[in-house]
């Protein structure tokens, strides 16, 4: 068998490395198509991603948003907006779009994603806005005021509270937000991702300062008197201050007298709604100044007509007997 011949000159040093750089740059080509196969250089955006929105000469819109549950962000003034499943090319464009409608001589906007170390508040309750909002850091009441796009007329800011998850259960927290309202000294509160600020609905319009101190309570209460209070307290501790209702007390229509600019307002509550259910509008907030009237429970027929009945019966079953012995 005669030996394989190899051309003149082809382990040539000089040849075989252009031959190598030949290969190289036909091979190049294939492999950056099959890394862009296996690679999403921009992947879709999710339920609980994060984005950063900057907007040239708009410091109110320069957020932190998150996906909620639902694919969407939340905007002040312009609402929800679903991102979930857009790249984030298409939501800039999106976003874009729904702003230049409340701002049309709005150029552009700067969009990428967020910080993994952001914090999420939930706003709940009397707002204008609520919802799920996100901050670069921990949050002061104010920011989440003015975030949630303030409170509603009538916010019960006294019995604000927030719920946070400790060890697999909730805790609350009061927080007396009254201050956002009257002026005055706002609380702080060191909040914490997760944490939902719930300001509920109250009976009355507003949180307004009052004359004087006292409360009157009367009625089916044991101490009816008037009751000194500092500061806006539940109508059932109210109650209580007043000695707590009676047996016959009826909880279902209490009156509640309020004073507001020199206008009286009254009002009817069910407080077995909140003793039964936990319902807060049955346990409004009472404050000074204002009047209580725990109406005592109506007689019912047997109590009304029983002492009657008896009585005829009574007579009736006397004059039988008498009749019977004369008959004797």
């Amino acid at each position: 068998m005669k030996p394989l011949l190899c051309p003149a000159g082809f382990f040539n040093p000089r040849r075989m490395q252009s031959s190598i750089l030949l290969l190289a740059a036909l091979f190049m080509p294939l492999q950056a198509v099959g890394q862009g196969v296996g690679q999403v250089e921009n992947p879709p955006l999710d339920i609980g991603d994060t984005v950063q929105l900057s907007v040239h000469g708009r410091p109110d819109w320069d957020l932190v948003l998150i996906i909620d549950g639902e694919g969407r962000v939340a905007i002040p003034q312009v609402g929800q907006i679903a991102l979930a499943g857009l790249s984030l090319q298409d939501a800039h464009r999106i976003l874009q779009q729904r702003l230049r409608i409340f701002d049309p001589e709005l150029a552009t906007i700067q969009l990428e994603l967020g910080n993994i170390d952001s914090i999420t508040i939930q706003i709940q309750g009397a707002v204008n806005m609520p919802g799920t909002f996100t901050f670069e850091s921990p949050p002061s009441v104010w920011d989440l005021a003015r975030r949630g796009g303030g409170v509603l007329e009538n916010a019960d800011l006294g019995l604000a509270r927030v719920i946070r998850e400790e060890s697999g259960a909730a805790r609350i927290y009061p927080l007396d937000l009254s201050a956002l309202v009257v002026g005055g000294r706002i609380p702080e509160f060191t909040f914490q991702s997760g944490d939902v600020l719930l300001i509920p609905e109250g009976e009355f319009e507003s949180v307004v300062p009052h004359l004087g101190t006292g409360t009157q309570v009367f009625g089916a209460v044991l101490n009816p008197a008037i009751v000194q209070l500092n500061s806006p307290r539940p109508l059932l501790e109210v109650l209580m201050l007043a000695g707590s209702p009676l047996e016959r007390a009826k909880l279902s229509e209490i009156w509640l007298v309020h004073t507001e600019a020199g206008r009286f307002r009254a009002k009817k509550v069910d407080l077995t709604r909140f003793l039964k259910k936990g319902n807060l509008v049955g346990n409004p907030t009472v404050y000074p100044g204002d009047t209580v009237n725990v109406p005592y429970q109506e007689d019912g027929w047997y109590r009304r007509n029983g002492p009657l009945f008896l009585g005829a019966m009574t007579a009736a079953a006397t004059i039988f007997l008498a009749y019977d012995r004369i008959s004797e």
